[in-house]
Order: structure tokens, then C-alpha cells, then sequence
């Protein structure tokens, strides 16, 4: 079955191909062949947007839905490969343009972006926030992130050049926290103090915050100061 315009141009066909598979074929007005459907081997849709649950879709696929299950599911049951159920995100842009997923709420003015960010030549990866009332894809810039990791194996939080394994910065507040209660803290403060901590008060303190206890060391049971060590 086949179908022509008024200008003769063939813009729609079903039937076989060589091989015996049916095809379906669209073409436009010109007769160029938009969308190609085979029962074997390969298909394709390049027509336009391709719209699932939306008749206005805004990208090459819109996927719109309005239930409570997943929007989309990428499933491989091969069991081979190194990673057969994974999604390739794949940039062949200048080194600049990176790749990775945004997440946007439209109802909490937040916007997140999970990847490799602008400009870094591919040699970062990063998450990164930014608060907008409508989206904009600039959170996928380094200035936005919270947390970077770089191929060189350092990790920053809070700091987007890393300058050793671990950099964590903070310009306000502590740097560091680890506790199994709140009696039981381990911290480091952005003023070069480091605190160990069991009950109510310090256990080890250590000070370099360029005050007058510039470089003490003092230690305490329970929360009572037993021994002094000072910068002079």
C-alpha cells in the first residue's frame, strides 16, 4: 500500500522489503523519508520531536506521565559486558561541553545537576545546585558545585580544585563532623581548631586560629582540663 500528495511525491508506504519484512515508511512532501519502521533490523524516527504522553514535546524525546510509577525504565538481560544495564551519555562537542543529567522541581524553585559541568575538558565530575524559579542549565557550571571529584582522584567538597585527596572548605561553620552521638563528636572547625570530644565537654583540643591560644594543645577528662601545652 502506498500513498502520493497532489505533486506526485510518494509520502507513505506499508509493504515488505527485499528480505520479506514489513516495513512501514513516512516520508515529507519532498519525498525525503522521515520515519522508517521494519519488522527486522533497524528503525528510525527523524522527523521531528518525538512526543510519549505529550502531544507538545520539547526535546528530540518527551516523555510525559502522570502516574506514581517510573517515567522511564532501561532494562539488559544479557549477561555479559561490563556494564550491560547502563545509560551512555556521550559529548562530541569540544572538550568544554560536558555531559550528565539535571534535575529540576518545579514546585521548590531547585534545580541539581549530576555530571561532568562546563568548561572542565572532562576532567571533573561534580553535583552541583542552584536555586531558580524556572530552569536553567547554567547549574551544570563548576561555580555551582557542591561536591567534585577529578580524574586525578581528589575529592572537594565545598572546594572545586581539590588541592589534596580529600579538600574540604567551608567558609563559615565547621569543616568536619563525625559523631555516633552527640556526646560523642569528632570535629574540625574552619578556624584550624580540632576537637575530640566524649561527653559534655573536650577530651583533646587542639587550637590555631591565630588568637591569643594561638597553637595550645590541652587535655581534658571529662570536660575538665588536665594538661596544657602552649605555643610558647
Amino acid at each position: 500500500f502506498r500513498s502520493e500528495n497532489a505533486a506526485g511525491a510518494r509520502t507513505f508506504n506499508i509493504g515488505n522489503d527485499a528480505s520479506g519484512h514489513g516495513i512501514l515508511i513516512v516520508r515529507n512532501s519532498s519525498g525525503t523519508t522521515t520515519s522508517y519502521l521494519s519488522g527486522s533490523g533497524n528503525s528510525y524516527l527523524n522527523g521531528g520531536n518525538v512526543g510519549i504522553g505529550t502531544t507538545s514535546p520539547g526535546a528530540s524525546l518527551h516523555v510525559a506521565s502522570t502516574t506514581n510509577d517510573f517515567v522511564a525504565k532501561f532494562s539488559h538481560s544479557t549477561a555479559t559486558g561490563y556494564a550491560p544495564g547502563s545509560i551512555l551519555l556521550e559529548a562530541s562537542q569540544a572538550t568544554s561541553r560536558g555531559q550528565g543529567i539535571y534535575h529540576y522541581n518545579t514546585n521548590a524553585d531547585k534545580a541539581w545537576f549530576t555530571g561532568v559541568p562546563y568548561n572542565v575538558s572532562s576532567n571533573k565530575w561534580i553535583v552541583a545546585n542552584k536555586p531558580d524559579t524556572t530552569f536553567n542549565p547554567d547549574v551544570a557550571q563548576l561555580s555551582h558545585a557542591l561536591l567534585t571529584i577529578e580524574d586525578n582522584g581528589r575529592v572537594g567538597i565545598g572546594a572545586t580544585s581539590p588541592a589534596e585527596k580529600l579538600n574540604i572548605y567551608t567558609a563559615t561553620g565547621r569543616n568536619f563532623k563525625v559523631n555516633q552521638s552527640t556526646a560523642n563528636v569528632t570535629i574540625l572547625e574552619n578556624d584550624y581548631e580540632l576537637e575530640l570530644r566524649s561527653g559534655g565537654g573536650y577530651d583533646l583540643k587542639l587550637n590555631a586560629n591565630g588568637s591569643s591560644t594561638y597553637g595550645n594543645v590541652t587535655f581534658r577528662t571529662d570536660g575538665t582540663e588536665r594538661m596544657r601545652i602552649t605555643s610558647t
